[in-house]
């Protein structure tokens, strides 16, 4: 892999959609075993996930002063952090809905607790703050490793795979981070 996106390139149209029918294949087959499969799946893929995100804040903040990294985007100040209300933050509210999105597929496991109505409540409450202290801290960390006046197009789409590839830079682990991360969040969208 040479992280610039040429992989896809160097093979041709049948062989990439023989691939993705043999990975559709193999998902299939994994739902077929039943829920005890996708629930471990699930399970690991979510802790894996979020094991990941606390990995890059804790990476990310730290490789300044373990590393010879420089922040990259030297004015974070609190103005420059905090978000200016308008259409287009509103738009990015759908992130936060998103990043929420799924908690619904614990709701058959809400008469399992002692007190669903309190209890439940409680935990969506939680997971929220989790989803955004994340993204708080991981906005913070990107702006440390990211300059922000000169933002990759593609960014959005492919920021995360950027961040562990910068991050493996900053480790000199080349790849690695990068591609364990691939692996967990292909094993999230298996569930």
């Amino acid at each position: 892999m040479k992280g610039d996106g040429s992989l896809v390139k160097e093979y041709s149209v049948v062989a990439l959609q023989g691939l993705t029918l043999v990975l559709f294949i193999f998902f299939m087959w994994v739902a077929s075993r039943g829920m005890k499969s996708l629930k471990i799946v699930g399970s690991v893929a979510g802790i894996a996930m979020f094991v990941m995100s606390l990995l890059y804040v804790a990476m990310a903040v730290t490789a300044p002063a373990i590393t010879d990294v420089h922040i990259a985007t030297t004015n974070i100040t609190w103005e420059t952090f905090i978000p200016h209300i308008d259409f287009t933050y509103i738009t990015t509210i759908s992130m936060l809905v998103f990043a929420v999105g799924g908690a619904e597929k614990i709701s058959p496991y809400v008469n399992q607790t002692r007190n669903p109505g309190k209890e439940f409540p409680k935990g969506m409450l939680c997971l929220a703050v989790m989803v955004a202290v994340c993204a708080i801290l991981g906005s913070l960390a990107m702006g440390m490793m990211f300059d922000s006046r000169n933002i990759p197009d593609d960014l959005m789409t492919n920021g995360q795979y950027y961040a562990f590839q910068k991050l493996g830079e900053y480790y000199n682990m080349g790849n690695t981070l990068m591609v364990i991360y691939a692996i967990a969040n292909t094993l999230g969208q298996v569930d």
